[in-house]
């Protein structure tokens, strides 16, 4: 139990106890009770009131867990103590009708104590309440009766405690039967978190990784783009190459082939039947410039008078 829940169960017994106070209060205030029974109703309030900040101070500087809970059950004995004397105020055995209140401190630390601690509890309940009665039958204490004409018989008190004895014990069956299927749920809820955990951390680390592979694939995926393109220009490139080899290579077949020439004025004739000059039909089909020149045995038949001024 942490500290936390007995700063809980502190307050709720404090709360729960003034108003119980406040019930007698009213009790006195109409004539149901008399100044002693709320004199002894105040002074058991006010001893679990200022149980409340004892039971803080004391476990806040108790270490060791089996200390720790030894302690915390002794102030829990108080606490049953307490609710005794409220019913020992206001008639003993016969105020049967408040040990609920003995139920409610089980069932409280049922749910939060370990197992064993509502069967203590109702045991030491079950004294208490017995111990008043005994106590009340045999004179050693006086019996604070409300009712005066309440029957007091062996009999009738042997019954109401036997019963409240057997509703105690069940309460504590039922609180720790019931804190037992809560913590095996809670044990249960942790294994399952536990897991949950692992989980969630290897989903992360998955994500990490899908992440990182992912970079990889568009870092590949750009790689192989570039790629892609590169090998469409070179494509591009290639056949551009492969049209101007099969161009030249028709040329070339054309040149060599059989060219109709013209005996007399030297006229080549073309593919549509139109007679071009050699020097148009070779810039044509070879994509070459021809530059005119004269050679020496055209420059002696045309410009003989030059050789003859030379040779004289």
């Amino acid at each position: 139990m942490r500290l936390k829940d007995i700063k809980q169960g502190v307050t709720i017994r404090s709360v729960g106890s003034l108003v119980m106070w406040l019930f007698a209060l009213f009790a006195f205030w109409v004539n149901e009770i008399r100044i002693s029974h709320f004199i002894g109703v105040s002074c058991s309030v006010l001893f679990l009131v200022l149980l409340g900040p004892l039971t803080l101070f004391t476990l806040k500087r108790v270490t060791g867990n089996n200390t720790f809970a030894n302690v915390r059950l002794f102030f829990n004995i108080l606490g049953a103590l307490g609710f005794t004397a409220i019913i020992y105020s206001l008639g003993g055995i016969e105020a049967t009708y408040l040990t609920p209140i003995y139920a409610a401190l089980i069932a409280y630390l049922g749910v939060l104590a370990p197992q064993s601690v509502p069967f203590i509890i109702a045991g030491f309940c079950a004294f208490f309440f017995c111990s008043v009665v005994l106590l009340e039958g045999l004179g050693i204490i006086p019996g604070l009766k409300v009712d005066p004409h309440f029957n007091r018989s062996l009999t009738n008190q042997f019954i109401k405690v036997a019963v409240v004895m057997g509703l105690l014990f069940i309460v504590a069956y039922i609180s720790s039967f019931t804190a037992g299927k809560l913590k095996h749920g809670r044990d249960r809820l942790r294994r399952k978190n536990k897991d949950l955990e692992e989980k969630s951390i290897q989903l992360e680390n998955s994500q990490s990784e899908l992440k990182v592979a992912h970079n990889g694939l568009k870092t590949m995926i750009a790689k192989l783009n570039s790629e892609i393109d590169e090998r469409k220009k070179a494509e591009q490139e290639r056949e551009k190459l492969i049209n101007e080899l099969e161009n030249a290579l028709k040329e070339i077949k054309t040149l060599r082939g059989i060219l109709p020439l013209c005996s007399f004025c030297k006229k080549i004739r073309n593919d549509k039947g139109y007679w071009e000059q050699v020097d148009v039909y070779i810039q044509k089909h070879l994509q070459a410039d021809v530059s005119h020149s004269v050679c020496p045995d055209c420059a002696k038949k045309h410009y003989s008078f030059l050789y003859k001024e030379g040779e004289s």
